[in-house]
């Protein structure tokens, strides 16, 4: 994270480095009397990310910016792209069926859509949350000392059976079926079992990333190799790619992405007319319901979706 100072128009420091709102506040007061009284303007600019962050969903698309603000688009049927917040300082979005869920960065989840299952309203109010994931009946958020929230009206049983240790550092919500990741490497699923979802899931210790669709889930190791679980209807275990080298996967419903480290993007499951090039440098991907969103190293953000042009911003976009 980066933090610039700029005073009367002015840069004035930089600071790169991670950094809590308490360690914010004790910049200021070391820089502050250092001015005199008649200060016009002080402006606080916070880089949060490198590059910018995507987040395609099941009915929305959403973009965080570098200062943490929202870009988003798509279907609006449940208010997911109207009532968008327009604060910024959000790093992190998880878009559902019915809500899109928002983690900003001293932890606070904002949640916006329908209603539906009381996913808006019970979202929890207290800060220090590190992750957020959105299905369509529930929603699911790791504090930060590793355990792991969920709440809706249709999800009893994935309360009463999650995790009640803690120590987790990744979570995914699938249909059904939710897939957690702790910091010894190790996966943890619970919830629906028709399609092996969860008693299928891996017993090795060496995950680094998880991602829960439909009925199926998928892992990356350390050494980059895929591992793929549950429903083979549309070929999500028995087409999972093979090899090592990734760096990134994504799931949505019954498709799934993966990314290597030479900036080739695979996808695999539900068959479909997209075909992606083979001489790309992207560096992020996320999938959604029919559309499949990937990040260049230069921040052009490119959306396949069938051709449907997603709008322009400041932010560069290819549609294909």
């Amino acid at each position: 994270m980066k933090l610039k100072i700029i005073f009367n128009g002015v840069p004035f420091e930089t600071y790169n480095d991670i950094f809590t709102p308490k360690c914010l506040f004790k910049i200021l007061d070391d820089i502050l009397p250092n001015f005199s009284d008649n200060v016009l303007h002080l402006i606080c600019e916070m880089t949060l990310f490198k590059h910018l962050k995507i987040h395609s969903g099941n009915l929305a698309s959403v973009i965080v910016l570098y200062d943490g603000s929202l870009i988003s688009w798509g279907n609006d049927l449940y208010r997911q792209i109207s009532f968008t917040p327009w604060k910024s300082g959000f790093i992190f979005v998880s878009p559902g069926g019915f809500v899109v869920m928002g983690l900003r960065w001293n932890g606070k989840i904002v949640t916006w859509g329908k209603d539906t299952f009381k996913l808006v309203s019970h979202t929890p109010k207290k800060c220090g949350y590190t992750s957020i994931s959105a299905s369509h009946s529930y929603c699911m958020a790791l504090t930060s000392r590793g355990t792991i929230v969920i709440w809706g009206e249709n999800c009893k049983k994935l309360i009463a059976h999650r995790p009640k240790e803690s120590g987790f550092i990744a979570i995914s919500a699938g249909s059904r079926h939710c897939v957690a990741l702790k910091n010894d490497g190790t996966i943890h699923s619970w919830g629906d079992n028709r399609h092996d979802q969860v008693s299928d899931s891996p017993k090795e210790s060496d995950f680094i990333a998880i991602s829960a669709g439909s009925h199926f889930s998928v892992a990356l190791t350390k050494n980059g190799s895929i591992h793929s679980w549950g429903d083979d209807f549309f070929g999500e275990v028995s087409s999972v790619p093979e090899g090592s080298g990734f760096i990134a996967i994504s799931v949505h419903g019954v498709c799934a992405l993966a990314l290597r480290s030479d900036g080739i993007m695979i996808k695999w499951g539900f068959k479909s007319q997209i075909r992606f090039p083979d001489n790309s440098d992207f560096i992020a991907i996320s999938a959604g319901n029919g559309k499949y969103l990937a990040l260049k190293s230069d921040d052009t953000v490119i959306s396949y979706d069938e051709g449907r042009s997603i709008g322009s911003t400041n932010v560069r976009f290819l549609t294909i």
